[in-house]
C-alpha cells in the first residue's frame, strides 16, 4: 500500500520505522527492510480518471428528498477511489464512476459576513465557527460554502470548508465586478465572460 511513497523518518522502534509522508503528511509504520534512502519526493497520483487533486465534484444531485446538491473537493487521489471533503466537512471515499465534475466554480461568488463579494482566488479570514482565526485562499465557491486552502494546514491536504458568512475578505476581491452571488448568463456551466477588463 505504501510502495513508492516518500517521507521523513520521525521515529525508530527496533525494526519498525515511522515515516511522515511527503504527500498527505500522514504517519505510516513500516519495516526498516522495506525502506531505502532517496532524494526524490513523491507527489502521489496527479489524475484519476477525469479528476485531479482539488477538483470540485458533484456527489449527489438535488432531488425531491434532497433540496440542495452535495458537492466536495478532492483531497486525495487513490488508485480506484477519490477521497473527498464534502460541503458538510465530512471526508468520504467516492468511486470516480459515481462522481461528476462541477464546472461552475470559477465564476461563482458569495457574500462574506460583511456583505462583500468573495470568489475563487480571494483570501479570507474565518471570523466565526470551528475554524475561527484561520485564513485561507478560496479554491471553490458552492452556494453559501467556501472551500478554502491553507498550506500550513496538514489535515485534508490543506483544504477546509466554511460558510461564506463566517468569513471576512482580506484585501481586495478579484470578483468585485460580479454584482450578485452565483448569477451568470444561462449556459451549460453558467460561465461569465473573461474579457473587457484592464490588461
Amino acid at each position: 500500500r505504501t510502495a513508492g511513497v516518500t517521507g521523513t523518518v520521525v521515529r525508530v522502534e527496533g525494526e519498525i520505522i515511522t515515516v511522515l509522508t511527503d504527500v498527505n503528511h500522514e504517519e505510516v509504520r513500516v519495516f526498516s527492510a522495506d525502506l531505502q534512502d532517496t532524494t526524490e519526493v513523491s507527489t502521489g497520483l496527479d489524475v484519476v480518471g477525469q479528476f485531479q487533486l482539488h477538483d470540485l465534484i458533484l456527489l449527489e444531485a438535488a432531488t425531491a428528498s434532497l433540496a440542495m446538491p452535495s458537492v466536495g473537493v478532492v483531497i486525495k487521489l487513490e488508485k480506484d477511489a477519490l477521497q473527498v471533503l464534502d460541503n458538510h466537512g465530512k471526508v468520504r471515499a467516492v468511486r470516480p464512476a459515481d462522481a461528476q465534475p462541477q464546472k461552475r466554480s470559477q465564476t461563482a461568488v458569495a457574500l462574506d459576513g460583511e456583505q462583500q463579494t468573495v470568489g475563487q482566488g480571494d483570501i479570507v479570514k474565518v471570523t466565526d465557527g470551528q475554524m475561527k482565526g484561520k485564513t485561507g485562499t478560496v479554491r471553490h465557491v458552492f452556494r453559501a460554502f467556501l472551500f478554502l486552502h491553507s498550506p500550513s494546514r496538514m489535515e485534508n491536504g490543506g483544504i477546509f470548508v466554511v460558510r461564506s458568512r463566517q468569513c471576512a475578505l482580506m484585501g481586495q476581491s478579484k470578483h468585485t465586478e460580479n454584482a450578485a452571488p452565483n448569477q451568470g448568463p444561462p449556459g451549460p456551466f453558467g460561465q461569465m465572460g473573461t474579457g473587457g477588463g484592464p490588461g
